[in-house]
């Protein structure tokens, strides 16, 4: 009859010490680390497109203002499920608006993220549709335009 822990010690003791490089693939957690990151980032930045960020960093390149005359807007939807259904979020307005520079009408739209920053802007719009905008604009290329959401 066989003794097997005579043979189980054995074993063991003709065995190496394993050492972390051997078990794990250091190439493969890296990796692996790596396309959780980008993955990651993809999430963030699809999900979070439009922000007052974004917004006043582009603002900064604009330093006139004139007037502009509002033309219509639309509501940037999406659809979130949940356990109690689908719903719709509201994430912004995209408005279309007109202005003047030196004699040269543009037609322009612009993207305004719905936050806690632009909610008076919404509410004055809301109230009173036809009211006149300002609009910040470069001066080298006045195509370049954003509307002016903080008010006073």
């Amino acid at each position: 009859m066989p003794n097997f822990r005579h043979e189980l010690i054995i074993t063991f003791t003709k065995m190496k010490k394993i050492k972390f490089w051997d078990v794990w693939d250091i190439r493969s957690v890296i990796y692996s680390i790596i396309v959780i990151l980008i993955l990651g980032s993809i999430f963030y930045f699809v999900r979070f497109p439009v922000t007052d960020s974004l917004r006043e960093s582009k603002s900064e390149t604009m330093t006139e203002r004139t007037k502009g005359l509002f033309i219509s807007s639309k509501n940037v939807d999406r659809e979130s499920q949940g356990r109690m259904g689908n719903r719709t979020i509201t994430d912004g307005l995209v408005i279309d608006y007109s202005y003047e520079v030196s004699g040269v009408m543009y037609y322009q739209s612009d993207k305004i993220p719905n936050s806690a920053k632009n909610q008076l802007f919404f509410n004055r719009l809301s109230k009173n549709p036809e009211m006149v905008l300002e609009i910040k604009y470069n001066k080298t290329h006045p195509e370049q335009s954003q509307i002016n959401t903080d008010i006073k």
